[in-house]
């Protein structure tokens, strides 16, 4: 490290810089709340301004690679030194990671103010950083069914380039097709990592034992995404009309539905850190199945595409940020009042964006709005909870959660 580098990290207030889960829990919530008003605002007229790739580009964009992956990041730099007991970047490397993801999303925001390449690289270098941090972990300690985390990283960078190349009016190039793609990743991702512990949380928090794996159904699941994933990625290019990617989704929308019936979400109802998990996790395959309904009856892919982002990655990036806060600053794994409220409040503005969108749709401007509120209250709870806890050192007075 330069001189630069360790004077720098002597002046930061090292608690927060601890874990990879405090800085960017911290900054996906603010960033959460802070786009969405401003997407509200300009979705009512009552703003009028440019950012990079205009509105609708801006808000798709950057719910997806600015929230959705600072969470995402938080969680696995984080879980990565559980899976390994390597230490996970801390102090000025992860400075420097928080860094680099903040100044993408600042100038993502000044529309045409910052070169086109600049914008570009600062905004790919984040999860291309995160990845070469996660991979040299799980290298040193040879942690090889983890490495499909890195594979998703570099995925997830390689679609994020293509959102940006759209904008240079290319044929080949579709916003929707390289978000949904990257929703997909997204999706694999939490599938697999919820499937990894929610039944394990579940056995140790209502004392009943984990309904055994089943190899075939976990193997069934993850190839069916995997083939999702590599259609959606083929067709960014060659604009093909996969008539069988109904059967695909509805098929994994089945799976994964029998996989959730058997973590018995009805034993969870008094924990709410396992309901709301669990429940989040059920939007995985209500989400799939309406989107298999889309290619086979012309469903709405906006309802389907938001059943997942505001249902199933809302729901569970503030299930699990919630838990791992506790859990990581040496708090009892309880949720009080406030989170309850946090939870219930996210599940609501799901209901209204799909449910309410869905079935009144003349009014659909409306129930938006109501989203970006609830979503914003549920949020804010979590803020007002954690924000001081991500800055502060553990309480059982540990210099690391190392």
């Amino acid at each position: 490290m330069s001189e630069f580098g360790t004077k720098l990290e002597n002046h930061i207030s090292l608690p927060f810089l601890d874990l990879a889960f405090r800085p960017f829990f911290l900054l996906a919530t603010l960033f959460s709340i802070f786009a969405l008003c401003l997407w509200g605002l300009l979705l009512s007229g009552r703003l009028v301004f440019s950012p990079y790739g205009g509105g609708y580009f801006w808000h798709a964009h950057e719910m997806v690679f600015g929230f959705v992956s600072a969470a995402l990041v938080g969680f696995l730099l984080t879980a990565a030194q559980s899976w390994t007991g390597v230490r996970a970047p801390n102090g000025f490397k992860l400075f420097v990671l928080a860094c680099v993801w903040l100044f993408a999303r600042i100038f993502m925001l000044m529309g045409e103010i910052i070169p086109f390449e600049i914008i570009v690289s600062v905004d790919l270098s984040f999860t291309l950083l995160a990845a070469y941090f996660l991979l040299v972990m799980l290298v040193e300690k040879k942690q090889y069914r983890n490495y499909f985390a890195v594979i998703a990283l570099l995925i997830i960078t390689f679609l994020n380039g293509l959102t940006h190349y759209s904008l240079r009016g290319e044929p080949v190039y579709e916003l929707r097709d390289s978000i949904h793609a990257t929703i997909l990743i997204i999706t694999m991702m939490m599938t697999v990592i919820g499937g990894r512990v929610i039944p394990l949380f579940t056995a140790n928090a209502t004392k009943l034992p984990p309904k055994p794996r089943i190899p075939w159904l976990e193997n069934a699941i993850l190839l069916n995404i995997w083939v999702l994933i590599l259609i959606y990625i083929i067709n960014i290019y060659f604009q093909l009309d996969f008539a069988f990617l109904s059967v695909l989704f509805l098929t994994c929308a089945l799976l994964i539905a029998i996989r959730s019936f058997r973590w018995n979400l009805w034993t969870t109802l008094r924990h709410p850190l396992l309901w709301s998990l669990q429940l989040s996790y059920w939007f995985i395959p209500l989400g799939l199945f309406f989107l298999g309904c889309h290619y086979l009856l012309d469903f709405s892919m906006s309802i389907a595409i938001h059943i997942l982002t505001v249902g199933a990655m809302g729901g569970m990036i503030l299930s699990m940020m919630s838990r791992v806060s506790l859990g990581h600053t040496g708090r009892a794994l309880q949720a009080d009042k406030i989170m309850t409220l946090s939870f219930l409040t996210i599940f609501m503005a799901a209901i209204v964006r799909v449910i309410f969108v869905l079935f009144w749709p003349e009014e659909a401007s409306t129930f938006f709005l109501v989203t970006i509120s609830l979503w914003s209250v549920g949020y804010s709870l979590f803020l007002f909870k954690f924000g001081l806890v991500l800055i502060r050192p553990r309480v059982d007075r540990k210099s690391s959660s190392y």
